[in-house]
């Protein structure tokens, strides 16, 4: 990729909040930071297009947290087996109201932002040594109904 094209993406990342100018060690460098470790990508507040980019980052965020999962499984007989008995993957059949989910939803968001405060990306000597990044996709998908109601 040429400068010119890699010097555009960035500045089209930090025009939407993903990056911002990060310290620079002397004059020639420029480099660049991520501005937040967690994303909430939502279609009602989109328009058509913006409605699709967002579903084209819902699927992106799937298929990326999928090939983690992957190679967590690949490697996992070599970690530290608490990591094996908590890390995987966890499904529930709920019947929730739209409400119940704006709730559940708004839980979750604040249970993830304690840390994400607590522990922001860059500074490393806010966290525990020990630390390690964990991905957390949440995945909130209304079924059709079955006609047996089940």
């Amino acid at each position: 990729m040429s400068q010119a094209l890699a010097s555009h993406h960035l500045r089209q990342l930090a025009k939407y909040g993903f990056i911002e100018p990060g310290p620079a060690g002397d004059n020639r460098e420029r480099p660049w930071q991520v501005v937040s470790t967690s994303h909430d990508f939502r279609a009602a507040e989109s328009d058509g297009e913006g409605q699709d980019a967002v579903e084209l980052l819902d699927r992106y965020m799937a298929e990326q947290a999928l090939a983690q999962l992957t190679e967590w499984q690949e490697r996992r007989a070599d970690e530290d087996p608490r990591w094996t008995e908590l890390a995987g993957t966890s499904q529930s059949l709920l019947y929730l109201t739209i409400d119940e989910v704006a709730d559940l939803r708004r839980a979750m968001d604040d249970l993830f932002t304690r840390w994400v405060r607590e522990r922001p990306i860059g500074e490393p000597g806010k966290r525990p040594a020990d630390a390690v990044p964990v991905n957390v996709t949440t995945v909130l998908t209304p079924l059709r109904p079955t006609a047996s109601g089940g």
